[in-house]
């Protein structure tokens, strides 16, 4: 052979099904603690393959096993971050609440809440105590407690119960609008299959409805009046609670109102509705009278005002005798000219008033509006309360109040959806990405968390602001001010004086 030539090995050719057999009898996988040849090293954790006795090839670790190792140190990187408000979790998917967010607790009932982003929140307040869970809100919304209950899922099914003081309990179901159903220990139960037929609680207003195919018969009760209605609203009749009377929709319709000594209250009467109807309020002090033949004429007098309308809902005039004050306006375009007020609705308008019938309090108001509702102002004063507010929507608005009596004063304004800022007496609230409009802490806390990417609170005796969710934070208190990443990746701060570090979450100084 040449000198420098490389020799070629070739191997002979065998079938597909025996090279297969060959490798699989050939390759064996194991984990192994000891090399080839018997010489002893140290353990390894990587899988080891053996070829024919003689290769030994270590491979990778599967991928799923790095993913879980990244997001296990990303989930305890994120355990560790602090919160602007105290709280406690993996913020902003898990966070716990040292306070609740429902309106009871903060009329001063202890709690805590978790929340699980942008899922549920889990509320614990009150002693006894209260539960409230709230999922993707507003559509579940479940309460119940030792003494009452209520578990709603809009827009079709609710329950509610409570405990009554003379025992038993009170319950309430419905799955709207077909079933209703429920149990009282003094009252008895009751069923209703809608539109077929049944008896139901508490609906509409009512203390007790009773149906059978539904319009074909209906019977309401409360408060001892009692109005029967076949083909409704074709034919009712009404008697009981000093009610009597009854219609025969359009062409006729007289109802009458007394008292227990027989004393007129209130008087009502209808001739080929709705051309014709009259009406009387049978005040002590203020009686009341009222015609309307719409669209056409309206008129309501008492010794206090009178009110015309001419083709109702677009022209009402108001005078007020008292006051001797004339208003022109309307209803279906809510246009109003009066000494006080100018609104050629919806392009411009103002209103300056100082209401005089409520002498006691002082009440005086000075509203604007362009372009209704975009550019809006509205200032108010009285004798217990300021406020004001400014609206540019949908961009801006500006909100604040001032209690006279207790002294408490609040702002809000928001640059919506991009900042928010809300202060309440020496409190401070800034969020960066605010994009809910409304000012609800159920909400803000399970929704409006997830987009503050910037968040900053102050008080009297602390301020402290966080960034991506407390990846970096920063704390001033007269016992504290630390700078934090990541919970403790690199942290630098004093306490009561002393210096105080850890790098990667290991305390170096303390």
């Amino acid at each position: 052979m040449p000198a420098g030539a490389k020799q070629v090995v070739r191997r002979p050719l065998m079938p597909a099904g025996a090279a297969r057999a060959e490798r699989s009898t050939a390759a064996e996988i194991r984990l192994s603690a000891a090399p080839l040849g018997g010489a002893e090293r140290a353990p390894s954790l990587l899988p080891v393959v053996r070829v024919s006795g003689e290769l030994e090839v270590k491979r990778r670790l599967p991928r799923s096993f790095w993913i879980l190792g990244h997001a296990s140190i990303a989930l305890a990187a994120a355990a560790s971050c602090r919160s602007v408000e105290g709280t406690r979790g993996v913020p902003p998917l898990v966070e716990i609440y040292d306070t609740p967010s429902s309106l009871e607790a903060r009329r001063g009932e202890a709690g805590s809440e978790l929340f699980v982003r942008p899922f549920f929140g889990l509320e614990r307040r009150g002693d006894p105590v209260v539960r409230r869970l709230k999922i993707l809100l507003p559509f579940i919304d479940f309460e119940w407690g030792a003494e009452s209950g209520r578990y709603r899922v809009l827009p079709v099914f609710e329950h509610r119960y409570r405990r009554k003081r003379t025992g038993g309990i009170d319950s309430d179901t419905m799955l709207f609008p077909l079933l209703f159903w429920g149990s009282d220990p003094e009252e008895g139960g009751y069923f209703a299959f809608f539109p077929f037929g049944g008896k139901t609680r508490g609906l509409v207003g009512q203390e007790e409805i009773v149906f059978v195919l539904f319009p074909l018969y209906a019977q309401l009760r409360t408060a001892g009046r009692r109005s029967t209605h076949i083909l409704w609203p074709l034919v009712n009749s009404v008697s009981g609670g000093g009610w009597s009377g009854g219609r025969l929709f359009p062409f006729y319709g007289h109802y009458t109102w007394e008292t227990e000594a027989g004393t007129p209250r209130a008087e009502r009467r209808f001739i080929l509705w709705p051309f014709c109807i009259t009406g009387r309020q049978h005040q002590q002090q203020d009686p009341t009278e009222v015609f309307l033949s719409v669209p056409f004429y309206g008129r309501r007098e008492n010794s206090a005002s009178l009110t015309r309308a001419y083709l109702w809902p677009l022209c009402v005039t108001h005078y007020d005798k008292k006051e001797k004050k004339w208003l022109v306006g309307g209803y279906l375009i809510p246009y109003r000219f009066s000494g006080e007020q100018f609104d050629p609705w919806p392009f411009f308008g103002a209103k300056l008033q100082e209401e005089d019938r409520w002498a006691s309090v002082g009440r005086r108001r000075e509203r604007f509006f362009f372009v209704w509702p975009l550019v809006r102002y509205d200032h108010g004063d009285d004798l217990s309360e300021e406020t004001l507010r400014v609206w540019a929507l949908p961009v801006f608005f500006f909100f604040s109040s001032v209690d006279k009596r207790t002294l408490e004063c609040r702002t809000h304004w928001q640059v919506w959806p991009l900042c928010e800022h809300k202060t309440r007496n020496h409190e401070t609230a800034f969020n960066l990405l605010a994009p809910l409009w409304f000012d609800w802490a159920s909400y803000e806390r399970l929704y409006g968390r997830l987009f503050a990417l910037f968040r900053y609170r102050s008080r009297v005796d602390f301020s402290a602001w966080e960034l991506l969710y407390g990846t970096l934070y920063w704390q001033s208190s007269p016992e504290e001010s630390v700078f934090s990443v990541l919970g403790g990746l690199l942290e630098v701060g004093a306490r009561k004086g002393s210096l105080r570090m850890r790098l990667l979450y290991v305390p170096w100084w303390a």
